[in-house]
């Protein structure tokens, strides 16, 4: 019974006296440091995804040439329960391609807004609309935040 209390004793000793990292020391630069590497990665990711795309722009027509690819990217805080949902008019038009979300906040913004972006390929002649609506799944769209309207023309 002596042995384990002395066995304990010197841990919780050995936990109070550890030595501090350097992080520590330093104010966690560390993580940020990390972080700052994590923010360009995370940049060169976007761009990465991105190449050869062109963006579609709101509330006006966007012309495509066949089989190229053009891209939405909208601003979403999944952590609220809101997110962006997507209706295209005519998927053999325009078809998704592919989507991902991209965090270029601070360490410090627990909550904060994301980029989300989304690519479609054009697939077919004619014009079709994209519809995003912003609102919480359990809400419905009914009671959208947001809705953003993109209308494409593919030649």
């Amino acid at each position: 019974m002596k042995h384990l209390i002395l066995i304990f004793v010197f841990i919780l000793l050995y936990g109070c006296f550890s030595p501090v990292t350097s992080s520590e020391k330093n104010g966690g630069t560390d993580f940020n440091k990390q972080r700052e590497t994590t923010m360009e990665t995370e940049k060169e990711r976007y761009t990465a995804f991105l190449t050869g795309c062109i963006p579609l722009a709101k509330n006006t027509v966007t012309r495509l040439e066949d089989k190229a690819i053009g891209f939405i990217a909208l601003t979403e805080n999944a952590t609220t329960g809101y997110q962006w949902h997507c209706t295209i008019s005519d998927t053999k038009i325009l078809a998704p391609c592919g989507d991902d979300r991209f965090d270029f906040n601070r360490p410090d913004s627990t909550g904060a807004a994301m980029q989300h972006v989304w690519k479609f390929k054009a697939s077919g002649k004619g014009t079709c609309r994209i519809i995003f609506k912003y609102f919480r799944a359990w809400e419905g769209e009914g009671k959208a935040a947001d809705v953003c309207e993109y209308e494409v023309t593919v030649q």
